[in-house]
């Protein structure tokens, strides 16, 4: 009955998948999709919030959920994570912050039975327990079965990204309205192939969620390899027409499903093979973090990895510069050491650290490992990918004198992969040094609140914004003295940060490993040819996101020695950037045009007018006041201007080039300000804030305020100074 089960299961998952690609008029299998029992969707508000951070919502929207839900109440809290720094699975979704009168989405349940009610005396009372009451849900387990982390979304200036819920909310709502079952499921297998990936992956969350039942010898005793599963696969695994990103999900999916099967299942190398059947930059980059992301939890089988990039690699120099890129990153970041997940994968499975290897099963695939290393390094035509062959060396050193000079010829005379060489084959990754990582950004944490702090910092400390001109060069934003460190970190934090790490990655960040100049900037003042770069993440009060430290680890000793803010990926703006770069585009075009006409459908209700501000040049010929911050409506300062420095607000002509738009709340660490201006700025700027930066030499005059509210971009203001060069030189 069990194999039946498995077999069902896999064609259906297989069909549900690729029915929405497949060809008009072609035979397609239906498949029933009922939603999860027992959750609601819905939209409720803030009434009251008390000082011990409890509050009483009011449901004002069901998405998802019976209709008389409307006008409901219930109550939730803020809570705080586990004191200290171990890593593993949360116990459940912490709620940093509630705000009266705030909007948001939740996922709700019927509040469980309290159980017995045994008193002093060892007597059984009963507790008085209302059947309808409603809870939000927030324990790890159904969080992570149905896809949901991201929940709750809160409209307020702290937490989440509030327009990408609501998109969730309705499309969570159609497939909760579909009439039956069977169009529900049609419904949720095109979400499953076609929409972005929060929503996709709930999607496919649900359809697998609804068999965990049937297979309760999971992962045990359950195997892939059959007759019957190949031939339901194969045919839907080879379609040309099935998208890339569906491919990962089907791929994704399965590993979670058969965890010991799939991982080397010669099927898995086939669907894999072609996800990268494709030229778009992002489908090869996606493949490639799959490829990585498989492997670091033992869901890749290492043989079959290198199987599903030789010929890739091999082509490697046909494709765009970015695609090789990307391409590199395979060769340069497998490892072999522990990796921290701490989390529960699609079915509910406890997925804590990963086993150490044994010393056996380290050898055999170090082995294989610099045997492939060796192989690109020689073959590859790609100077980018041979660079990143060089580096790949790091992760399984040491290696071997008589290796080592080989290697070296090997490069030839390519002095850049000669140089990368040198640094695998010097500096050597110890699993100690992801813990001088951790405690580094621990002590950090802990040394904000002390006096004297903080700690274990490391100097020049990057400050999270982006490169900006400054006479000649083109500078970081850095603090290369203590005192203004310890000024600075508690007016970009000024409740302090916590000390509660919640991951830790080594991060290969060096020159000639990354296309973008901006991070060449940043491992040119961050790095040295000694030292190891981590990543490493704490929790943040009030946010839904983590704060990434950038910590350097030498001889087993960690320093902190930024913010990975404007720089990191973690912060991407992608979602929103066509549109804010847009609107920046508009506005430009507009104001050198001094057309008003066009203008005001752009601008904000409230300006900001800027300020003036005198740089600290590399001389110190000039001394440093902060910028005054004057909000009121579109060219009419509620202050007269004065003179000063500069010219208040925009120059009279702006540069049409837009070169990058980043968060303000990145930007917002370099200001240097007063308190009372910052907090009229936050508060102008709201919960999603964003700067656009102007010319082809960005600096800090030329630099837009943007907005994004209900959907619609908005331009409200600028501010000189607001990328400041802070600090001594």
């Amino acid at each position: 009955m069990r194999a039946f089960n498995v077999t069902r299961i896999v064609a259906i998952v297989a069909a549900t998948l690729l029915l929405p690609v497949l060809a008009f008029g072609q035979e397609s299998l239906a498949i029933k999709a009922p939603f999860p029992n027992g959750l609601f969707l819905v939209r409720a508000k803030i009434n009251d919030v008390t000082t011990a951070g409890k509050a009483t919502l009011t449901i004002e929207h069901v998405y998802a959920g019976p209709d008389n839900l409307k006008g409901r109440k219930f109550e939730a809290s803020t809570s705080t994570p586990r004191i200290g720094s171990s890593i593993g699975p949360e116990p459940g979704r912490y709620i940093w912050h509630l705000q009266k009168h705030a909007e948001g989405l939740w996922w709700l349940k019927k509040a469980p039975h309290p159980g017995l009610n045994i008193g002093p005396d060892g007597k059984v009372r009963p507790f008085t327990h209302d059947p309808e009451k409603l809870e939000p849900v927030l324990d790890q387990h159904t969080l992570k079965i149905y896809r949901i982390e991201a929940f709750p979304y809160q409209r307020d200036r702290f937490v989440g990204d509030y327009e990408e819920g609501l998109k969730w909310a309705e499309a969570v709502e159609d497939v909760y309205r579909a009439p039956s079952d069977e169009a529900r499921g049609i419904k949720i297998e095109r979400l499953t192939a076609r929409a972005r990936p929060p929503i996709a992956d709930w999607a496919t969350a649900v359809l697998v969620a609804q068999y965990s039942h049937l297979l309760p010898a999971w992962p045990n005793g359950v195997k892939f390899e059959t007759t019957d599963e190949a031939k339901n696969l194969r045919p839907r695994a080879d379609n040309k027409k099935l998208s890339p990103d569906a491919r990962i999900t089907l791929d994704r999916m399965l590993a979670q499903l058969f965890p010991h099967d799939w991982s080397k299942a010669a099927d898995r190398e086939g669907l894999l093979s072609r996800c990268f059947t494709t030229d778009n930059r992002d489908d090869i980059d996606a493949a490639c973090n799959h490829l990585l992301d498989s492997l670091a939890a033992r869901e890749l089988d290492f043989e079959v990895y290198a199987k599903v990039l030789d010929p890739v690699l091999a082509t490697g120099a046909k494709l765009p510069a970015v695609s090789q890129w990307s391409l590199g990153r395979s060769l340069r970041e497998p490892r072999w050491e522990t990796e921290h997940t701490g989390y529960l994968d699609l079915m509910g499975r406890a997925r804590g650290t990963a086993p150490v290897l044994d010393s056996h099963a380290r050898a055999k695939l170090v082995a294989q490992h610099f045997a492939w290393l060796k192989k690109h390094l020689k073959d590859a035509k790609s100077p980018i990918l041979r660079v990143h062959a060089a580096a790949g060396f790091k992760a399984i050193s040491p290696i071997s004198d008589d290796d080592a000079a080989e290697l070296r010829k090997l490069c030839g005379k390519d002095a850049i992969a000669k140089r990368e060489l040198d640094y695998a084959l010097d500096v050597r990754i110890w699993r100690e040094d992801d813990g001088a990582a951790r405690r580094a950004a621990h002590f950090l944490g802990e040394g904000m609140r002390h006096p004297n702090g903080p700690y274990h910092i490391g100097y020049p400390f990057y400050t999270g914004g982006i490169p900006l001109a400054r006479g000649k060069k083109v500078e970081l934003p850095m603090i290369k003295d203590l005192a203004e460190m310890r000024r600075r970190m508690s007016t970009a934090f000024p409740g302090g940060i916590t000390d509660q790490v919640t991951r830790c990655k080594l991060w290969d960040l060096r020159a000639a490993l990354t296309p973008d100049p901006q991070l060449k900037l940043l491992a040119e003042q961050v790095t040295n040819d000694k030292s190891l770069l981590y990543v490493v993440h704490l929790h943040q009060p009030h946010r839904t996101d983590d704060l990434a430290l950038l910590v350097r680890v030498e001889r087993g000793t960690g320093s902190v020695v930024g913010l990975l803010g404007a720089m990191g990926t973690y912060r991407s703006v992608t979602e929103h950037e066509k549109q804010l770069r847009q609107t920046a585009a508009d506005f430009v075009k507009a104001y050198n045009r001094k057309a008003k006409d066009e203008l005001d459908p752009l601008l904000g209700p409230a300006w900001c007018h800027g300020g003036y501000h005198f740089y600290k040049m590399a001389d110190g010929s000039k001394p440093t006041y902060p910028p005054e911050i004057d909000i009121g409506p579109y060219g009419k300062p509620s202050r007269p201007w004065t003179g000063g420095a500069t010219t208040r607000g925009l120059a009279a002509t702006l540069p049409t080039e837009i070169t990058s738009v980043v968060r303000y709340e990145d930007q917002r660490r370099v200001l240097i300000a007063d308190p009372k201006g910052l907090l009229a700025l936050d508060k102008h700027m709201g919960q999603a804030g964003y700067v656009a930066v102007l010319g082809a030499r960005p600096d800090s005059s030329t630099t837009l305020l943007l907005t994004i509210e209900k959907g619609r971009t908005k331009v409200v203001g600028t501010l000189s100074g607001l990328c400041g060069l802070p600090g001594k030189d």
